[in-house]
């Protein structure tokens, strides 16, 4: 075999593998495609599926509707406050104080008592007649408020009962529940009413 033979061959062998390489490197280029295109489709995927679910977290409303609404939830907001009030001003959240004057006392009492028996009927008249517009949950938590306020009416009315026989003293007396509850019917607003303000903030208003 002459020099000019064995260069013919060390020609076709590089060749030859010259062809192999680009076969190998168009074989892990598509490779390399291929999970560049999966990995970008899964990343595509995740980010449709995370706006789907911001469309479908969003309650899309006419303007009207929000107006409405939105005055419905100011009128029992401030309705269901001035009852927490006057519940607080009858029964405070911890112990109260008595005037020395027992005749101040009895008329102060009436006037606490007339007062939040007044704004108790109120927000179960503004409850009620809201019924058909706002969110079942939110009715009944509204209640609940509602029946705690007529519990703290049934616990402070005693003293006007001339048919127990217990002595005045007795009958005046208010438990730790009846002070705790009136702590308690602050805090459910509270929360109702942030959970109202999130409700809210979820509405996507349309112009129409």
């Amino acid at each position: 075999m002459t020099w000019a033979d064995i260069f013919k061959v060390v020609i076709a062998f590089i060749g030859g593998a010259g062809v192999i390489i680009a076969a190998v490197i168009k074989f892990s280029s598509d490779k390399i495609a291929e999970r560049l295109s999966a990995k970008y489709e899964l990343r595509l995927n995740k980010e449709l599926e995370s706006f789907k679910s911001g469309l479908e977290k969003k309650n899309y409303v006419s303007k009207v509707r929000f107006d409405a609404e939105f005055e419905i939830y100011r009128q029992l907001s401030k309705t269901f406050f001035d009852m927490v009030k006057s519940i607080h001003a009858m029964i405070p959240p911890g112990l109260s104080r008595k005037l020395a004057d027992k005749p101040a006392q009895k008329e102060e009492d009436e006037r606490v008592y007339s007062n939040a028996s007044r704004d108790i009927v109120t927000a179960q008249d503004l409850l009620h007649a809201s019924d058909p517009f706002i969110p079942e949950d939110f009715y009944n938590l509204y209640d609940e408020i509602l029946k705690l306020g007529y519990l703290q009416l049934n616990a402070f009315n005693p003293r006007w009962d001339n048919n127990c026989l217990a002595a005045q003293e007795e009958k005046e007396r208010l438990t730790p529940n009846d002070y705790n509850r009136s702590s308690e019917m602050n805090n459910k607003l509270m929360l109702l009413n942030n959970r109202i303000r999130d409700y809210l903030s979820k509405l996507d208003v349309i112009n129409e």
